[in-house]
């Protein structure tokens, strides 16, 4: 074979080589939302229509929750066809719902954890919101009206089973009150006799009583989770504002300007915390920057209207700061697995700080736990190296055939 041959045969095995291994770049391949997307898909239950945990393969509410939720602020539902198989979240919602047993059984009416899963307030509080959030969507064939697959009286009779003697609610039957059972529990019974077109009234046994009895958790400025607590934080002052806010009595709760003040000095805006500052801790001088508590917050000064007042662009930093290596978002920043029910959150909070859509267009930047695969690997290096390689000897041997 002449050398010009053996030069033709190299450079069109290096050519095919190339082929081989420079796959296309793709638009945006390490954004966050790809690697919230990423999870959010792989945690799906295909026979449910739900979502798991990452660390267990049973559909469960509050990555169920969160995922919706998510879901739903991205036009995932209102897409048509929808891009979410809602029949199957609707039976799957439908089917967290305790409704066997008859009205004397503890669990009966409320809604579990996961199917035939343990029963309490907060869980039923966030079945609701799913519910109302599938009841928004219209036009969507064999997706029977959410009347048809729930119990509103059932989930009535619970939210009631679980007011004490004192006027607050506990997380279930027999359970101490607390304020955040409290707030749980009258959005649940809310909701319903809104669907049934009657009196918040006619479930209360009092309103001046559960109103006092909330009043009664106030300590100076803030308010504590029972009057028997010893520490006021911002996750049950947000609870009691929210749940006077229901009952139509938020004006019960005085000097109000001290109380939004109050959470406002809860943020962290000490520049030593690093990623840890913007967020909110939970009480006072506590330092515990969290995503929970900075939910929490943002939600009551979104009540009392004194949202402008904090400090938006950190906030928004320590929020994005908290997504997790796997793309959810985690408590705190720094955290390799996090969870969807706590992306949701994320995703609720951002939504009050966002007047514009500015911070929220963040979730499609490029995610600095998962960027993006560098343009040229080893391989592609290795296969440039063999084609130049390949050129060189083939114009050598040009030039010795000639």
């Amino acid at each position: 074979m002449k050398k010009i041959q053996v030069a033709g045969v190299l450079i069109l095995l290096a050519l095919v080589t190339v082929s081989v291994y420079m796959t296309p770049v793709s638009a945006n391949p390490g954004t966050r939302w790809d690697s919230l997307y990423a999870h959010i898909a792989e945690n799906y239950d295909t026979t449910e229509g739900a979502y798991s945990p990452a660390d267990a393969d049973v559909p469960r509410l509050y990555p169920t929750w969160g995922a919706a939720t998510i879901l739903d602020d991205r036009g995932f539902f209102d897409a048509r066809p929808p891009s979410v198989d809602l029949v199957k979240l609707l039976n799957f919602t439908r089917k967290l719902q305790w409704q066997s047993g008859g009205e004397d059984f503890e669990r009966y009416g409320g809604w579990s954890l996961f199917i035939a899963g343990p029963v309490s307030i907060r869980n039923s509080y966030h079945g609701v919101q799913l519910w109302n959030m599938i009841a928004e969507e219209q036009d969507i064939p064999n997706l029977p009206s959410t009347e048809e697959k729930f119990n509103v009286t059932a989930a009535l009779v619970y939210a009631n089973k679980t007011q004490a003697e004192s006027g607050g609610f506990g997380n279930a039957e027999g359970s101490s009150p607390d304020v955040m059972s409290t707030y749980y529990a009258l959005f649940v019974i809310d909701a319903m006799t809104e669907k049934l077109g009657t009196s918040i009234d006619d479930w209360l046994w009092n309103r001046t009583k559960t109103v006092n009895w909330i009043l009664s958790c106030r300590d100076g400025d803030a308010f504590k989770l029972s009057p028997s607590s010893s520490i006021s934080g911002v996750t049950s002052t947000a609870g009691a504002l929210l749940a006077l806010d229901i009952l139509g009595a938020l004006d019960a709760a005085d000097n109000q300007g001290a109380i939004g003040s109050w959470i406002i000095e809860r943020q962290v805006l000490n520049e030593e915390y690093q990623e840890l500052s913007g967020g909110f801790e939970e009480g006072y001088m506590t330092n515990d920057t969290n995503l929970v508590s900075t939910y929490w917050a943002l939600e009551t000064l979104q009540l009392l209207g004194r949202v402008g007042e904090s400090e938006i662009g950190r906030i928004a930093d320590f929020i994005y700061n908290c997504q997790a290596d796997d793309g959810t978002w985690a408590n705190v920043p720094g955290v390799s697995s996090g969870s969807l029910y706590r992306a949701g959150l994320a995703f609720k909070a951002i939504n009050i700080i966002d007047d514009n859509g500015t911070i929220m267009n963040r979730i499609y930047l490029e995610d600095p736990n998962n960027p993006s695969p560098p343009l040229v690997d080893w391989r592609l290096l290795f296969v440039i190296l063999f084609f130049v390689g390949a050129l060189i000897v083939g114009l050598f041997a040009l030039r010795l055939d000639y």
